[in-house]
């Protein structure tokens, strides 16, 4: 999945925005960008460069919704809002009902809290790497496969944006194990 709009709308001028884009919505990722701290601090919370959220916030190219989420996480503000939603800026913790706990993933026999923003990475990843190689994947398999990678980076690697980085290895290796998978009739791959 891109993160850009389509390169044929910004042949057509300089004016053109994602559709949806607003001067308010601009506004609004200004503002959540100063309560992060600026371009680099929201980057890093984020997981995208500074440069790719300028362009969200100048119209230039349309944000993840992880990413946004992560952003309004981040700025302490709503989600709806800052995607341009008539409804107040900060979040409203008392309205939202109480979130259950997930069970923790096991790695080497200990248990470990699932990492929500990596397992966010590791779907939209997977999701991008099978469509872009034309094969399908049934929601289960994605599930479990992610849940394995999950359960490998978090084994792996302490820090969280260690994992981060090395998420994009594991698509690498992912996209080449699919190319390199015979195509026949067994195959998931699309005609």
């Amino acid at each position: 999945m891109s993160d850009t709009y389509d390169k044929s709308e910004e042949n057509r001028g300089k004016s053109a925005a994602v559709p949806g884009y607003s001067p308010e919505v601009g506004s609004r990722l200004s503002t959540a960008i100063e309560r992060i701290g600026g371009l680099r601090a929201t980057s890093t919370i984020v997981g995208v460069t500074d440069e790719q959220i300028g362009k969200w916030r100048d119209g230039k190219a349309k944000p993840q919704f992880f990413a946004m989420a992560r952003m309004a996480e981040a700025a302490g503000v709503s989600l709806e809002w800052l995607a341009g939603g008539d409804v107040p800026m900060e979040r409203r913790h008392a309205s939202a009902p109480p979130v259950e706990a997930e069970p923790p993933l096991a790695v080497e026999g200990r248990a470990v809290a699932v990492d929500e923003d990596l397992m966010g990475l590791l779907v939209d990843g997977i999701i991008a790497v099978y469509r872009e190689e034309n094969v399908g994947l049934p929601p289960r398999d994605l599930g479990r496969q992610a849940a394995r990678m999950h359960a490998d980076l978090v084994g792996a690697y302490d820090d969280p944006n260690d994992r981060k980085v090395a998420v994009k290895g594991m698509l690498a290796q992912l996209r080449r194990d699919l190319r390199e998978a015979p195509v026949g009739a067994e195959s998931k791959r699309r005609a």
